[in-house]
Order: C-alpha cells, then sequence, then structure tokens
C-alpha cells in the first residue's frame, strides 16, 4: 500500500451479535470515522459473524491469501487461529 491506500479490517463478530443492530452498526460506523481521523485513509471493513467463516472458507475469496499472510491482529483471537478452526468443522 501507499499513503492514499485504504486501511484494510476484517471483524469478526459473536454469532450473538445482530450485524443490523444500532449499536453494533454504530461502532462499526465510528470506527470507520476514527480511522480516516488517525489516518487520513479511507478503513475497508469486512465484517462477518464467526459462524459465517466456514463457508467463506469454502467460497475461498482472494482475501483469504491476504489475511492468512499479512494479518495483524489488533484485538480478540489470532484470526488464522479462528481460520484453522473454522476449516475443521
Amino acid at each position: 500500500g501507499d499513503l492514499a491506500s485504504d486501511i484494510d479490517l476484517l471483524i469478526l463478530r459473536p454469532d450473538r451479535v445482530d450485524g443490523e443492530g444500532e449499536a453494533w452498526r454504530g461502532q462499526i460506523d465510528g470506527l470507520s470515522e476514527t480511522v480516516r481521523e488517525w489516518t487520513g485513509n479511507h478503513a475497508g471493513i469486512v465484517e462477518l459473524a464467526l459462524g459465517d467463516l466456514p463457508g467463506v472458507l469454502d467460497r475461498q475469496p482472494p482475501i483469504l491469501e491476504s489475511i492468512r499472510a499479512d494479518a495483524v491482529d489488533l484485538a480478540g483471537r489470532p484470526v488464522r487461529t479462528l481460520l484453522r478452526e473454522a476449516s475443521i468443522r
């Protein structure tokens, strides 16, 4: 990336959290705004429920290769661990 690149974020939410709920949407929108304030760059946010991971692994979208190669864990369980666990379900 360069100074004009998006800040790509993968957010995995617990299945019990309503992805369309007002509180959740407010947090995601706030995060996007905060990333822009911090960096001057747009936040490209991919958001999934943990229970959706097995289906994503079945489809193998190109972003998975980037996640496996370049992901930097910021909070919670490591994404590579979550991907590994989802692949054995």
